[in-house]
């Protein structure tokens, strides 16, 4: 029986992939949890597929509720898929909330889901201010109009509506440290609460409100922890990426060329951004038993919009074709080197691991130039009006931090950083 393990599960592999592709089922004491956090998923899954967003975000948030016993990084879809029926529901507090908690646990999800959850969050956070807290002793009470935020930790991302909001630490055997903020949509503020030794809840002089005006709403809602004396610190995401993609080019030399793309990206708040490329091609042909061999330099800038994992980009170019020389041909040139393309670009960027994607797209351009190329005095080849792109290659994506920093006032009257 022994020598039979191996053949057995060989042939299981082969007739029952869907059984080896599904995902371990969640485990815990109580059986039940995974069948019910399951049921109430799917019908969340079915209404968000009719637009029945209401009935959908209950269904998510029950199934939120029942998987309470199960570890966080399996939370982390339902609680974005929450979060984004509360988006399209104009609840943009608690989807900023439910969204931004998945971050952490982006190991638990796939790449199509984490680009879903960034997407909403950025859409959400439009809507809604960031204020990131820090306090010490982190075993305090912090409020935020009247209301605690949660169990005590160092450091807080609290989502709120905008307005006039104050944030309040306390404990006992410690003066009390407050702040005041005033908060438009789509900013974030950075607020450290220190508190002094002294008598339980009374305020100490030095801890008067203070007014702090918000600054740029970060896209990353991820805070930091931060060590003791220093505040958090606001600033702006640049996601982008560097790439190098072989290509095939048909129209923008003699016969079908090959070459290399390397380009430079800067995303936008992950939906919008602009290119800068570089392009090299070659191509090499017969004439009358002569070789013909052309090069191409063709700088391109590009606009693009992006979805999950696809995009679509409008572009515009220029560049110049060159023949090299041939000892057995007397004269080769080309005339009207110069020309520029303006064109479209369908493509797919699939993000396999967090530091390297693949990238491939198809361009379709228009060339506006009469690029040919003479031998002998004879015409062999002449740009055509429309010329198309193969490129198929790697991206590596980035993702840049232009600090900000936001001045706050220590409970001493010290400003600090």
């Amino acid at each position: 029986m022994r020598h039979l393990n191996l053949p057995l599960l060989l042939f299981a592999a082969a007739f029952a992939p869907s059984a080896l592709a599904a995902p371990p089922q969640d485990t815990h004491p109580d059986s039940s949890v995974p069948s019910t956090v399951s049921a109430h998923r799917m019908r969340g899954d079915a209404a968000r597929r009719a637009r029945r967003w209401s009935d959908a975000a209950a269904a998510y948030k029950t199934a939120l509720e029942a998987a309470r016993a199960l570890p966080e990084e399996k939370r982390a879809a339902i609680a974005g898929e929450l979060g984004l029926c509360e988006l399209a529901l104009s609840r943009y507090r608690d989807a900023a909330t439910h969204l931004a908690s998945t971050i952490e646990h982006w190991g638990a999800l796939d790449f199509a889901q984490r680009s879903r959850f960034d997407r909403g969050l950025a859409d959400a956070e439009e809507h809604v201010a960031r204020v990131i807290i820090a306090v010490n002793p982190p075993d305090a009470e912090v409020l935020i109009d009247g209301k605690p935020v949660g169990p005590p930790a160092r450091t807080y991302v609290i989502y709120v509506e905008p307005g006039s909001h104050t944030v309040r630490a306390r404990l006992v055997g410690r003066h009390d440290d407050e702040s005041s903020l005033r908060l438009p949509a789509g900013s974030s503020a950075s607020v450290t609460l220190r508190l002094a030794e002294g008598a339980p809840h009374d305020p100490a002089p030095a801890a008067a409100p203070r007014l702090l005006d918000a600054g740029p709403l970060v896209p990353d809602a991820v805070g930091r922890d931060t060590d003791d004396g220093e505040s958090p610190r606001t600033g702006e995401w640049t996601f982008g990426g560097i790439s190098l993609v072989p290509l095939l080019a048909i129209g923008l030399t003699p016969v079908a060329s090959a070459g290399a793309s390397a380009d430079v990206a800067w995303r936008f708040q992950t939906q919008l951004s602009l290119n800068l490329e570089g392009r090299f091609l070659a191509s090499q042909t017969t004439s009358g038993g002569a070789a013909i061999r052309t090069l191409s330099g063709r700088p391109q800038l590009s606009v693009c919009g992006h979805g999950v994992i696809f995009s679509l980009c409008g572009l515009a170019g220029f560049g110049r074709l060159d023949v090299q020389k041939d000892p057995t041909i007397k004269k080769s040139e080309v005339q009207e080197p110069w020309s520029a393309t303006f064109g479209v670009r369908p493509g797919v960027e699939w993000r396999f691991t967090e530091l390297l994607a693949l990238r491939g797209f198809l361009e379709l351009h228009a060339v506006v130039g009469h690029p040919s190329v003479w031998i002998d005095g004879e015409k062999v080849w002449a740009a055509p009006p429309v010329a198309g792109i193969l490129g198929v290659g790697l991206m590596l994506p980035f993702k840049h931090r232009r600090t900000n920093d936001k001045v706050v006032a220590g409970p001493d009257g010290s400003r600090r950083f």
